[in-house]
């Protein structure tokens, strides 16, 4: 996350505290960008990133106990105030929260439907999870399909209670939103109007396929530890769990009733429900895991995953008939909650009669939703017509033994190229596109917007191109956010295509992938996982309609290295995710420098891969530190032990909570304690098999009632005194030193400039030239930036050659910007 300021971060904490927060988002201190990016009519799109990031886990909300067992499934949600939107970013845009304001949706006269003759449909909000069921009902009534906008269960709640809408759908009230309502005197009714289930999940080999629920109960309570105990191997029973805040946690909760529900015996903790599917089909050991999920509607596609299976609860297995019929045990509801001060001839009461009448039932039914009741004749569907991605690896390319950490890309995408034909495809296609985005009715995105959003948000039309090792994506659509920092961009609606530049042709998915790579379960797996990761430092996910499963044909489209989900199939938003992680399966990853191809004044950069590090952290003083792993990396034990040993070095000779104190009280800071932050954590990233980064916050502030301000740089002598940064050899973990970089005789084809906090990074009018030759072998590297670094941002890069600045502090302490020509990047 970017900050343009001190003051920009202190406020941000103080609106943090001031709502209350439980999360404590953190900088990614080491995400990159592996394409070049061109928009049109438009700002560039976020950069994809590859680095993760850790939010602290929400405290579990207590859960009044109900006569069914069902817990809320979606978590409570942050919500971020409009203070923080940044201005300058966003078209901002007032929602519609006034009721009076919205459209006023009348029964059409010719309605056959048991509703009142005045009946007007009444202003509504919801949870994600049910607006596909609004959906059936609106069409139905209306007779043609209606864009339902649902602000979440939380944002929902808050809008009933503020009279801004007068019925909700969600799942269970939870013990807050109860309290809430009782403190203010708002009086509520809630009626069920669907049905849900709660399941469990084992591996497809494992040969235990029933369970009673005592049985259940006892491995979650950790009675039962062997599956031999349950007609299984004679192996440890590895039980999942979800995390704290999560709806399925609670709900387990509930579900083992007086029995202690254990404490979670792995490692790893999904923080999804399809994390927790994940884990029990391909982690380490899955055959012997158990999980637990929601009923994934009318589809069964929790089936369509090979590695996955539902235990039979008591002998019945959940599906539509038993989940309609009752003989599934685990069932729970999704409600209409409205005021109970509504007249009992209302719009909302009638509408609510009607949703549990034998139609409104039926409706419901085949929307892909569960009757909440038996109902006598209900037809259930036949499960939806729908039809996994399959394919076969068509690229015609073997995949090769090793691949290049490097890669080439184009800041500036060209407008033409010298492949015959490859212009009028590429125009072609972006005109079509146009013409068929712009028939879209702007009005009707705007009003479906204005009740998604709840702050505000952009929409804008964008056509945009990448280009990386020869491969051309473009994307054109209407693009929007949601409105609140750090929010990606999403489509309302999109068209892409993926041209080759050296043969013209416009590439299918598979085309994309080495030939025998089965390449379809990598990107179900990495969708997956890309799927519930948080997108922001505030820990922010996309809003999921259903969990993903798998690619269905129709829901997707694809560019070279990210996958877009049109809205309404598994997201509520037209949601891109990156597969860049796939890139050794893709041919898009060999590196191709695209000579000969282009416009030959076009600049083509050579840049370096970005590799994971391992998942070994530790919370350290409330620092979370990400420590390089030898077992899952290229990187040696060797290396990983020396880096290591450094961070630890580092953090008990300053980031210590006595080492903190001590620091505060030397700059006479008087403070009750000191913390780092606001986004303390301390990363590590690997780039290529050349250098490895870490890098962490370096601005520390003082905790007390009677603190006068006084945050404080913990680690002088760094770039930027904000964050700090140290570089090692790959190979060595030594320390980097310039030479490491770059082919012999790199120093005799150089720019230096003087560089130190006077001279500002992105005005190149400050940047004096470095007269004297240091020794470039005690030249301490500070920080390592691409093409984009001053003093070339804001010039013309036509001609540029020099793709790499590394800044550096000499051992007199100078500080130098360093510029190498492209041919002598190894």
């Amino acid at each position: 996350m970017k900050y343009h300021s001190v003051i920009l971060i202190l406020l941000l904490s103080a609106v943090f505290l001031l709502n209350s927060c439980n999360t404590m988002p953190m900088e990614n201190a080491g995400s990159q960008t592996e394409q070049g990016t061109e928009s049109v009519e438009t700002t560039d799109s976020a950069a994809v990133q590859e680095e993760k990031e850790i939010v602290e886990e929400l405290p579990e909300e207590e859960i009044l106990p109900e006569e069914e067992i069902w817990i809320e499934e979606t978590p409570e949600e942050e919500i971020i105030p409009e203070e923080e939107i940044l201005a300058e970013e966003i078209e901002v845009v007032i929602p519609q929260t006034d009721p009076s304001e919205e459209p006023v949706l009348k029964l059409p006269v010719d309605s056959t439907l048991d509703l009142p003759k005045d009946f007007i449909y009444p202003k509504t909000d919801g949870s994600t999870s049910t607006i596909n069921l609004e959906n059936a009902v609106r069409k139905t009534i209306f007779g043609e399909e209606q864009q339902t906008a649902h602000t979440k269960t939380y944002t929902a709640f808050d809008n009933l209670v503020n009279d801004r809408c007068e019925l909700i759908f969600i799942t269970p009230l939870s013990a807050r939103q109860l309290q809430t309502m009782e403190n203010i005197g708002f009086r509520h009714e809630a009626e069920p109007v669907a049905g849900e289930g709660f399941v469990f999940v084992v591996n497809q080999n494992n040969p235990v396929d029933t369970l009673t629920v005592e049985q259940i109960r006892g491995i979650y309570s950790g009675q039962i530890t062997n599956w031999k105990e349950v007609g299984g191997n004679d192996a440890r029973i590895i039980a999942y769990q979800r995390n704290t805040d999560s709806g399925s946690q609670n709900y387990m909760i509930s579900f083992m009733g007086d029995t202690p529900l254990m404490e979670p015996v792995t490692d790893v903790i999904p923080a999804s429900m399809s994390g927790i599917l994940d884990v029990v089909a391909n982690y380490d050991n899955g055959i012997d895991a158990i999980g637990y999920s929601v009923y994934a509607y009318s589809d069964g596609m929790y089936e369509n995953i090979s590695e996955i299976k539902y235990i039979k609860v008591n002998g019945v297995e959940p599906s539509l008939d038993t989940l309609a019929d009752g003989s599934y045990p685990l069932l729970g509801y999704n409600y209409a909650v409205f005021s109970a001060d509504e007249p009992e001839n209302s719009s909302v009461r009638a509408l609510v009669k009607w949703m549990q009448s034998d139609v409104g039932q039926q409706v419901i039914a085949e929307a892909g939703y569960i009757p909440y009741r038996q109902v006598d004749g209900l037809t259930l569907p036949e499960p939806a017509a729908k039809t996994l991605y399959m394919a076969e690896a068509s690229s015609g390319i073997p995949q090769p033994e090793t691949m290049a950490d490097y890669y080439y890309q184009c800041n500036r995408v060209p407008e033409s190229f010298t492949t015959p034909g490859l212009d009028e495809k590429v125009q072609n296609f972006i005109a079509q596109a146009e013409a068929e985005l712009k028939q879209i009715d702007e009005e009707k995105m705007r009003a479906y917007l204005s009740g998604r959003v709840p702050y505000g948000y952009s929409l804008r039309f964008n056509t945009e191109k990448t280009l990386v090792n020869g491969y051309l994506s473009v994307k054109v659509g209407w693009v929007y956010d949601l409105g609140f920092q750090d929010s990606p961009y999403y489509y309302y609606d999109v068209r892409t295509a993926v041209f080759d530049i050296c043969t013209g042709e416009q590439l299918e998915l598979s085309e994309l992938f080495f030939d025998g790579v089965d390449f379809v379960p990598l990107l179900n797996r990495c969708l997956a996982e890309e799927a519930v990761s948080p997108f922001s430092g505030f820990g922010t996910t996309h809003d999921m309609l259903r969990d993903f499963t798998g690619l269905y044909e129709g829901e997707f489209t694809f560019t070279a290295d990210s996958i877009i989900f049109r809205p309404g199939g598994c997201f509520a938003d037209g949601v891109e995710l990156s597969i860049a992680s796939l890139r050794e399966y893709m041919v898009t990853g060999i590196p191709r420098d695209m000579a000969g191809y282009a416009d030959p004044e076009t600049p083509v950069y050579k840049k370096i891969r970005l590799y994971d590090t391992g998942d070994l952290t530790e919370v350290k003083n409330d620092i979370t530190i990400w420590y390089l792993d030898s077992e899952n990396t290229i990187l040696s034990e060797e290396v990983c032990g020396r880096v290591n040993a450094f961070i630890d070095s580092l953090y008990e000779t300053y980031f210590t909570e006595e080492k903190l104190m001590a620091a505060a009280k030397e700059k006479g800071i008087e403070a009750d304690g000191v913390y780092v932050g606001p986004w303390p954590d301390f990363t590590t990233s690997l780039h290529g098999h050349r250098y490895i980064r870490f890098a962490g916050a370096n601005t520390a502030f003082p905790r007390g009632n009677d603190v006068s301000p006084g945050e404080f740089t913990v680690v002088e002598g760094h770039r930027n005194p904000y964050y700090f940064r140290y570089f090692f050899h790959a190979g060595t973990g030594e320390e980097l030193r310039i030479g490491d970089l770059f082919a012999d005789g790199w120093e005799n084809s150089v720019k230096t400039y003087v560089f130190d906090e006077n001279y500002a990074d992105w005005d190149e009018s400050t940047w004096k030239e470095y007269t004297d030759t240091p020794d470039w072998n005690t030249c301490r590297v500070l920080e390592i930036s691409d093409y984009d670094s001053a003093p070339y941002r804001n010039g013309d890069l036509s001609d540029l050659e020099i793709p790499v600045t590394v800044y550096m502090e000499a051992e007199n302490g100078d500080r130098i910007a360093v510029s190498v020509q492209r041919e002598y990047i190894k």
